[in-house]
């Protein structure tokens, strides 16, 4: 089919449209036919058939039927019920699915007809009967139709391939009497030669030209042969042909005919003559030419005429003009001839002279005459009386002809003559009807518009030579303009244009401010406001009283009535009369004329209707040019064309005078003839033989070589100046000086002197000055011509000259404080003082700025000279192993309160005060004594109450339950005392925060505590030497809240309480206010989404800022600032505390510095410890560089700022690091100070430079220029802060030297030696830094040394010359009153001298033996003596409390070993050391006790160690035991092979055996229990019978339970919290720090990673892998989490697997599901080819056909998006796919549910299933497949 193109089935849709012409409209009715609900309709033409029932589908067997009336083709298909495939729809084909292998139809089941509308491929071909095909016919190989001639081949289907004979130019289609009638082709005939008896083509199209009707078919081809072609009744010939060939639509080509485009233009065309009516609604052109008059108006000037046009407020000037119609004519007259025209006398009132404007009153009856002169009388009420007589000739009417015009009864006027209007007639009212009106106006017609400005519409008429009529269309709309030459719309409407049509009938309307006249303002047409007219001819009167006598006379001025009457008896004789409205019966006219008198436009009398609509349909007759435009070339031409007006000799220019200019081809207008002097004075002109008398002339050219001055006399002798033909541009300059000009006639002048003796020569522009006298030459600038002052420019001395110099200027000027200088070949600059100079390049510790000054940093760095903050020394805390940390200041005593927990788990205060940057400390008071080892305080924190001037101290006591514990402590010099303990939670208290309320004066307390969920507060209440405190109130609502920070806004009076939240691991913000002994909270904020692992708050009181610092679990690191509103806070951006990965994060606020000061662990430079300085701006905060404080690994930092020493104290735990990593308690306080000293100051920073970018600093020598506010020649010092000033500060350093306000040449003070004032110029220094002496200053023979030195000598005094210097040996030191008693020798060996001591009393009397001691000698003073040590034992059985046996038992101690049997059994090879060590043992053999009780109980055990006190102390039948510490397995009594190495290590071990426990109170509890592996401090300490349970860390294991088993916990905390769990808990593994931390009866975890399943309680089967992962399962089973916190949202729900970073099911109680990847995921790639589901039959009930498809689908809408997650997961990533709320607004409206599609267990979080879409679009493609299909054979 012709211009038919299948479309996919993409394209057919419901809403879709068939591009394909002429089938569209049956195409898009079979698509509607789909679209019904009762079935389809076609009967195969373009009308619609009858709708066709749908078959049920009753047996739910699948079925297509379409009815087989009307030449419907008839389908039946039935799918069996077994469901076995056997066809299907493939790629838009119904295929089988195996080849040759299904039969369409039976031997006994035949389809009827078969129709294709395509190829059938048939393999072998049985027709029965004579067959008749409609379709395609393939046949494979030859194929022969018929036997015989006389056999016959009918086709009644269309053939649908090409039929090719076998060999070219050989068979021929017909013969010679046996010829085809008719040959149709669609397509290309190529015919070599084509002989045709006629040639009748009824149709198709020749070379793309269409020919005859569009059901023809198209020929084609590259040449048709004929000279003409008969198509229907038109014969066309070639030439007619070639019109149409090659046209463009829209497009007019010569030679070509024109087919306008689809909006129905065309362009190109030039001229066009239209005889008749032209109707456009816009019409543009080049030219346009009326009654062969070329139209030269603007489109523009034309506009003037349109009613829309907006006034222009101009001052009417006499020179200004307005549109006439001059009796038929129209014209531009002078505004002044309107005055004339209007004037008159209306002298009647003789006895009145001029009087102001009237405006109230009334003239009554015998008033007598009104003589108004010139002017005007206005009225806008009735003239009511006798006769208006207009003049002499110019009369309304007169006493003899009064029924020529009559006012009847309705108001109307009635002319029964002509009526004859030689001047203005001015029509009011809405509406005019005019039979025929005649105007005899010659120029123009004016029309004002709807606005009276200076904007005016003329329309004006050519002279017609003969009658014409424009004929107005019956039609509203806009009369085209055409415009000359100008593509500007025209937007003035045919009425608005015929206006100015001299043959235009008067309107009646009101004239108003508003509306505007048509003015020639000077040249310019303008629509002008009648109120300018009004301002032009005079202003409104003002009120007088009534006139009832007298006269007014000419001068009066206007007379406005108002709406009042005008009566009169009289006659109003004079100039115009205007009516606002004339009443019935007010007027009767007399005198008119009529058509027959109106050939001239000198008569005045007034026309009839009847005469005026004749001339005008005389006048219009002549014009035929544009429909609707009424308007003459002439007419129009009148606007702005005078090209024909004749010049006119005789009229002299006035200065306000027009000229009619051609603009250069913009447009035509008038201009000022002032002007003529712009533009003569702007441009060349050329006068010749002109005479000028005392010209005036600005910028005189010549062109010529000179000109001639005649002098005073005119005679024949003149001066000429002549000049030489420049070759570029001189300049001459008169000098302001009255005298005569100095000539020369040659090149060069001299002046004084003959110019080489002396005297100034000129000569080509160079200037020669030379003296006579002999000196030196020299040019003199003096100050004034009064004063003598000057200036001397003088050369140097011949004998200094070794040739000649030479100079060039600079071009330009330099700027302030720059010298000139020279480049060495004599050309000038200007330059900097000293520019350049001697730099510095260093790395810059800090950011600086341009001309700051910098120092010079131990580490090579430079930073800038200020106040800052330096560390002091690291300061030991009196020796101890600290940890626990708390610290608050008390401004009452200005001390420094330190609190911590000691190596013994001792609890102590420590009262410091800071001086400088050290601190020192009294004595440390124990507030805490563990009642057994372990019992330890923690979450401590101190803060003062400054109201009651106490230290409130808050802990968690472990010798008491580990309830939250509170003491007041009062500081008195450096020692402090506490109050009694005072219990604020009786519960296991932690994350304890304290601060001071100053405005309730309260102190406020947070913790959280084990017994219950959530975060609590309490406010306490200061008396003397306690606290009480209020109700406990919640402030954090999750279900563990821990880092718990605080601080007091004492700007909002409100406490800011910080802390984390297991519910979302946030960091969380609350605004409490404190109200008596209680306190309430605003709305919490969770501004951050990681918790914190550790951080800080702190008040910034100089921007009223909170301050949070932190480090977080995401491993990143910050501050946010925060600002407290009412009981909300809000924070700004988080910004960034340091690049590197930091810890132990802390803060103060330096309120000194008004700085945030943040101390912590610098992971990224080897654990140090650092602080930096903090500044808020807004809700920002800043950062400066990090400094070191602490260059050794820092565990843990807890800062406290000293207000009274503006100092910070930072209480920290140094470890040494591998391989002992020796913890030691450490203080250092941070001050601040200066950083300048006197040595290293090296100079100014030449620009801005970042921190850690390489500076460029200039030193001594160089020039900085950004300094200001110096004085030049001034010294500068650098101060303490790194300004300048003009005196030392207490440090001495020079800056420099100014050498303007600006600029400082750099002298650094350690490249100088400073002197004191009085001093100046006796000490100076080289250039190459040394120090120099003035001669007079030192005697120097004082200082001049006597000998040369030796190695270690040192120079000493000279005896006995004053000043003198001499090298003398370093001895020893002897007191003067001992001089010589102790000398040294050469080898520094001390010599007493003999005379000094008595050797006899020192002497020792004997020789010594081994073992001798030397002892005083007896009865020798003084005396020594070596002697036996006597008076011990000479072998252990010597020693009172000592046994030693023959069977190698040793025993040391009191009752140590006293119950040894030597018989049999016996005991043997024992070891016992210690008070009652081993004292029971009778038969045992090989057992080592060394300690008190060590063993004590033992009887027959064997092969035990035990040592420390107690150790095995009950062991007595057990062996193989090993303990190791004070207590160990204390109370094992049988059980075997058990090691115990710690203090309390296996304390309560019985039986249990095959147990390792090593460390403090590991496995402490365990009595029975066997084969426990237990390492660490407190490490499954509450096991008692669990077995094979292996635990390693940090009290980990302690959640085992006592009977837990099977059990492996490594890493600090892992299965264990101080308190222990009801249930055992079996069969777990934790690996990390806290993981399966609460586990309570939970059975079969698995952990792996730090605070992995960290809240599990009885939840069984988890797996958790990564920090974090699971974090919040609480009582879920079967869940996975692999990934850095993976599932942490997890808490009830069941067998949920979350794999990835941050991967979480929807909810935290959802269930069964499985999650990959975060957010952030925004690619899933897998490695194989598929990804398979299960799919079993077998599996699935319920299994029936999908109903959603081709519908569905249809309301689906894919959108492209961008990701913006509110939880920032992905952000600004772009992406396509569905909207979960559409996918559920889809389901809703087609009532289709598509389970899973949309996942809302988490109603914030809507998910969507896209894979269960695929059956979805599987359906939809088959619907659609189906529908195709049938369309197609529908169409065929």
């Amino acid at each position: 089919m012709a211009g038919y193109t299948r479309q996919s089935s993409a394209d057919i849709i419901a809403t879709a449209v068939v591009r394909a012409n002429p089938l569209n409209v049956e195409y898009n009715a079979l698509r509607d036919a789909f679209s019904a609900s009762t079935g389809h309709k076609h009967d195969g033409t373009t009308a619609e058939g009858a709708y066709v029932p749908l078959i049920a589908d009753s047996d739910a067997l699948n079925k297509v039927a379409i009815d087989t009336s009307n030449n419907r083709v008839g389908v039946f298909v039935e799918v069996s019920s077994a469901a076995v495939e056997q066809i299907r729809i493939q790629d838009g084909a119904v295929v089988p699915v195996t080849t040759n292998d299904i039969d369409l139809g039976t031997s006994s089941l035949q389809f009827k007809d078969l129709y294709l509308d395509g190829t059938a491929t048939i393999d072998v071909l049985q027709v029965d009967t004579n067959s008749t095909l409609t379709g395609n016919l393939t046949v494979n190989g030859n194929t022969t139709l018929g036997n015989a001639a006389s056999d016959t081949v009918t086709v009644t289907a269309d053939v649908a391939s090409p039929l090719i004979p076998s060999a070219d130019d050989t068979y021929d289609l017909g013969a010679v009497g046996s010829e085809w009638r008719n040959l149709y082709i669609d397509g290309t005939a190529n015919i070599d030669a084509l002989v045709a008896d006629t040639a009748d083509i009824n149709g198709g199209t020749v070379d793309g030209a269409v020919i005859g009707g569009a059901s023809a078919a198209a020929i084609t081809g590259t040449t048709i042969t004929g000279t003409s072609f008969v198509i229907g009744s038109a014969d066309i010939n070639e030439a007619e042909l070639e019109t149409i060939d090659g046209v463009t639509a829209g497009t007019v080509a010569a030679s070509k005919a024109i087919v306008v485009d689809s909006n129905k233009d065309f362009t190109g065309a030039r001229n066009i003559t239209i005889t008749g009516e032209l109707d456009a609604a816009t019409l543009e052109t080049d030219a346009l030419s009326i009654a062969s008059t070329a139209v030269t108006s603007t489109a523009a000037e034309l506009n003037i005429v349109d009613g829309d046009t907006s006034a222009s407020t101009i001052t009417l000037a006499d020179a200004d003009r307005v549109i006439i119609n001059d009796n038929g004519t129209m014209k531009q007259v002078a505004i002044t001839n309107l005055t004339t025209y209007l004037g008159g006398n209306l002298g009647i009132l003789s006895s009145v002279t001029a009087v102001g404007a009237l405006d109230s009153g009334s003239i009554t009856s015998g008033f007598g005459a009104i003589n108004n002169g010139s002017s005007t009388i206005t009225t806008t009420g009735n003239i009511t009386g006798g006769n208006i007589i207009i003049g002499d000739g110019g009369n309304i009417g007169s006493a003899s002809d009064t029924d020529a015009m009559s006012i009847a009864a309705g108001g109307n006027v009635t002319v029964s003559q002509d009526l004859i209007v030689s001047g203005n007639l001015t029509v009011s009212g809405t509406q005019t009807v005019v039979d025929t009106v005649t105007i005899n106006a010659q120029n123009a017609i004016v029309f004002e518009g709807a606005t009276p400005d200076n904007h005016e519409t003329t329309l004006t008429i050519v002279d017609p030579t003969a009658d014409r009529t424009i004929n107005l269309p019956n039609q509203s709309g806009t009369v085209p303009v055409l415009a000359a030459a100008s593509n500007t719309a025209i937007t003035a409407t045919p009425a608005e244009l015929n206006i100015i049509d001299g043959g235009t009938s008067a309107t009646s309307t009101t004239v108003v401010d508003a509306d505007r006249v048509v003015m020639n303002d000077d040249g310019t047409m303008v629509q002008v406001a009648v109120t300018d007219l009004a301002t032009y001819f005079n202003a409104p009167a003002t009120a007088v009283g009534a006139l009832n006598s007298g006269s007014i006379t000419s001068g009066f001025g206007a007379i406005d009535n108002g709406s009042s009457a005008i009566t009169t008896t009289g006659t109003i004789t004079g100039g115009t009369v205007s009516f606002g409205s004339i009443t019935d019966g007010a007027i009767t006219a007399t005198a008119f004329v009529d058509e027959d008198n109106m050939s001239s436009n000198s008569a005045t009398l007034i026309p009839t209707q009847q005469s005026v609509k004749a001339y005008v349909d005389s006048v219009a007759a002549t014009s035929n040019n544009v429909t609707g435009l009424n308007s003459t070339g002439a007419e129009i031409n009148t606007v702005a064309d005078f090209s024909a007006v004749s010049v006119d000799t005789s009229t002299a220019i006035a200065n306000n005078d027009a000229l009619l200019v051609f603009d250069n081809g913009n447009e035509i207008g008038y201009r000022d003839v002032d002007l003529l002097d712009t533009y003569f004075s702007g441009t060349t002109k050329t006068l010749t033989n002109k005479t000028l008398t005392s010209p005036i002339v600005t910028g005189m050219h010549l062109n010529d070589s000179g000109f001639t001055v005649e002098g005073s006399g005119a005679d024949g002798n003149e001066t000429t100046v002549a000049f030489t033909n420049p070759t570029a541009d001189h300049t001459i300059t008169f000098p302001n000086a009255t005298g005569t000009v100095a000539l020369s006639n040659s090149s060069s002048a001299t002046f004084g002197g003959n110019g080489s003796s002396g005297g100034v020569t000129l000569q080509d522009g160079l200037v020669s000055i030379r003296t006579g006298t002999g000196s030196v030459a020299a040019m003199r600038f003096y100050c004034e011509s009064s004063n003598a002052h000057y200036t001397e420019l003088k050369s140097a001395a011949h004998s200094a000259y070794s040739g000649n110099l030479s100079f060039s200027l600079p071009a330009a000027d330099g700027s302030s404080g720059q010298f000139l200088t020279t480049n060495g070949s004599g050309a000038l600059s200007f330059a900097d003082a000293a520019s350049g100079g001697a730099t510095l390049e260093a790395t810059a510790s800090g950011s600086l700025s341009n001309g700051d000054k910098v120092v010079i940093n131990s580490d090579g760095t430079v930073s800038v000279i200020g106040v800052g903050l330096s560390a002091g020394s690291i300061v030991d805390l009196l020796d101890e192993t600290i940890s626990n940390f708390g610290s608050t200041f008390d401004s009452d005593s200005n001390k420094v309160v330190l609190a911590y927990q000691d190596a013994s788990k001792n609890g102590k205060v420590v009262v410091g005060t800071v001086s400088g940057t050290s601190i020192s400390f009294g004595t440390p008071v124990t507030f805490h004594t563990p009642s057994i080892a372990h019992e330890k305080p923690e979450y401590i924190t101190l803060t003062f109450d400054s109201n009651s001037n106490k230290v409130v101290l808050c802990y968690q006591d472990e010798n008491n339950n580990s309830y939250g514990t509170a003491k007041v402590g009062t500081v008195s010099g450096t020692s402090i005392s506490f109050g009694s303990a005072v219990v604020f939670n009786s519960a296991v208290t932690k994350w304890i925060a304290t601060t001071f309320d100053s405005n309730s004066n309260k102190v406020v307390v947070f913790y959280s505590s084990d017994s219950i969920d959530g975060g609590y507060s309490k406010v306490g209440t200061v008396s003397g030497t306690s606290i009480s405190f209020g109700s406990e109130v919640l402030f954090g609502t999750s279900t563990y809240t821990y880092y718990t920070q605080c601080t007091f806004d004492s700007n909002s009076n409100k406490v800011v309480v910080f802390y984390d939240s297991n519910t979302g691991n946030n960091i969380t913000a609350r605004v409490g206010t404190v109200s008596g002994t209680s306190i309430s909270y605003g709305t919490a904020n969770a501004f951050h989404s990681y918790y914190a692992n550790s951080s800080a708050a702190v008040f910034d009181s100089n921007s009223n800022k909170v301050v949070y610092v932190f480090n977080d679990s995401g491993y990143t690191n910050g501050s946010y600032v925060g600002t407290v509103s009412g009981t909300s806070i809000s924070f700004g951006s988080k910004v960034t505390i340091s690049s590197n990965s930091i810890s132990e994060t802390s803060a103060v606020f330096d309120s000194n510095l008004n700085k945030v000061i943040v101390v912590y662990q610098d992971s990224g430079n080897s654990d140090y410890g650092t602080f930096v300085e903090g500044t808020v701006s807004g809700t920002s905060i800043s950062y400066g560089g990090a400094s070191v404080f602490n260059s050794v690994r820092t565990d843990a930092v807890f800062p406290v700022f000293d207000s009274n020493a503006n100092a910070t104290v930072v209480t920290i735990t140094s470890n040494s690091g591998a391989p002992n990593y020796t913890k030691t308690g450490d203080l250092v306080v941070i001050g601040s100070s200066s950083n300048i000293s006197a040595e290293n100051y090296i100079g100014i920073s030449d620009a801005a430079y970042s921190n850690g970018a390489t500076a460029t600093i200039q030193i001594t020598g160089s020039v900085d220029d950004a300094q200001s506010g110096l004085t030049a020649g001034q010294r500068y010092f650098v101060q303490g802060d790194g300004t300048l000033a003009t005196t030392a500060d207490t440090i001495p350093v020079l800056a420099g030297i100014a050498v303007s306000s600006s600029k400082l040449i750099v002298i650094s003070e350690k490249d100088t030696v400073y002197v004191h004032p009085n001093h100046t110029g006796e000490v100076t220094s080289t250039a190459d830094g040394a120090t120099v002496i003035a001669d007079n200053i030192v005697d120097e023979a004082n200082l001049k040394v006597s000998n040369s030195p030796s190695n270690g000598y040192f120079l000493s005094a000279q005896s006995g010359n004053t000043g003198g210097l001499t090298w003398a040996e370093a001895n020893n030191y002897v007191h003067p009153n001992h001089s010589g008693e102790v000398t040294s020798t050469a080898d520094g060996a001390t010599v007493i001298a003999d005379n000094v001591v008595d050797e006899a009393n020192l002497k020792v009397s004997n020789s010594p033996t081994n073992g001798y001691v030397l002892t005083a000698q007896s009865g020798n003073t003084g005396g020594l003596t070596w002697a036996s040590a006597s008076g011990g034992a000479s072998d252990i059985n010597g020693l009172s409390d000592a046994v030693s046996n023959s069977y190698e038992n040793v025993a040391l101690g009191t009752n140590s070993g006293t119950s040894f049997l030597t018989g049999s059994p016996r005991a043997e090879y024992n070891t016992f050391v210690g008070y009652n060590s081993g004292t029971n043992l009778t038969s045992g053999e090989s057992n080592v006790a060394v300690g008190a009780y060590a063993l004590n109980t033992a009887t027959t055990a064997d092969w035990n160690i035990a040592i420390g006190v107690n150790s095995l102390k009950a062991v007595t039948e057990g062996t193989h035991n090993i303990g190791i510490g004070y207590q160990t397995a204390r109370t094992i009594t049988t059980g075997i092979k058990n090691l115990a190495l710690g203090n309390s290590s296996l304390y309560s071990n019985t039986t249990g055996s095959y147990n390792i426990s090593l460390g403090d109170n590991a496995g402490y509890h365990i009595t029975t229990g066997p084969e426990n592996t237990i390492v660490g401090f407190e490490a499954g300490r509450n096991l008692t019978t669990g077995t094979e349970n292996t635990s390693l860390g940090y009290q980990s294991g302690n959640r085992y339970g006592t009977a837990g088993s099977y059990n492996v916990s490594v890493g600090s905390l892992a299965m264990g919290t101080a308190a222990n769990s009801s249930n055992s808990n079996s069969y777990n593994v934790a690996v990390g720090y806290q993981s399966l931390y609460v586990v309570d009866g939970g059975q079969t975890n698995t952990a792996l990673g730090s605070q992995v399943l960290g809240s599990l309680t009885t939840g069984d089967f988890n797996a958790g892998v990564g920090g974090s992962a699971l974090s919040s399962v609480t009582t879920g089973v079967r869940n996975t989490g692999v990934g850095f916190l993976a599932g942490y949202t997890t808490t009830t729900g069941d067998n949920n697997s979350s794999l990835g970073n941050f991967a979480k099911a929807s909810t935290a109680t959802a269930s069964n599901e499985v999650t990959l990847g975060n957010t952030s995921i925004t690619a899933l790639r897998c490695q194989v080819t598929s990804i398979t589901s299960l799919s079993d039959s077998r599996d699935k009930t319920d299994i029936a056909p999908l109903q959603a498809g081709l519908d569905f689908v249809e309301h689906l809408n894919p959108v492209s998006f961008t990701w913006n997650m509110r939880d920032g997961g992905k952000i600004d990533i772009e992406d396509t796919g569905f909207i979960a709320q559409d996918l559920q607004q889809v389901q809703q409206d087609t009532g289709v549910n598509i389970p899973g599609l949309v996942y809302d267990e988490n109603p914030e979080k809507l998910e969507a299933a896209y894979g269960k879409l695929v059956p979805v679009l599987v359906q939809a493609i088959k619907d659609l497949s189906a529908k195709v299909n049938e369309l197609e054979s529908q169409i065929k």
